[in-house]
């Protein structure tokens, strides 16, 4: 099914599979700048795994562009110590009510 939808992929692996069907640029997902350059053309960035730039992910932001999941969401997955607290929050949180 073809539903019209241009998209673009940053990935650091050059022989990535998806590199036939996509705008697909090659660099590395921890790089401020790459993450800013190829983020700068998109109306909507969105990410597979947690291992990008967050401060990057923020200029995104910044500069209009919707990024999903959200900064410091990456930010707070990111980090496990934090990540384990705010479960542990929640998980408490649902016992009470």
């Amino acid at each position: 099914m073809d539903w019209n939808i241009n998209f673009s992929v940053l990935d650091p692996d050059p022989s990535a599979p998806c590199q036939s069907i996509c705008e697909f640029k090659v660099g590395k997902l921890t790089d401020y700048d790459t993450v800013v350059d190829f983020g700068k053309s998109c109306d909507l960035v969105t990410i597979e795994i947690e291992h990008v730039n967050v401060e990057a992910m923020k200029e995104l932001v910044r500069r209009g562009r919707k990024v999903f999941p959200q900064p410091e969401v990456i930010e707070l997955i990111q980090d496990k110590r934090s990540r384990n607290n705010f479960i542990k929050a929640a998980i408490f949180r649902l016992l009470i009510f």
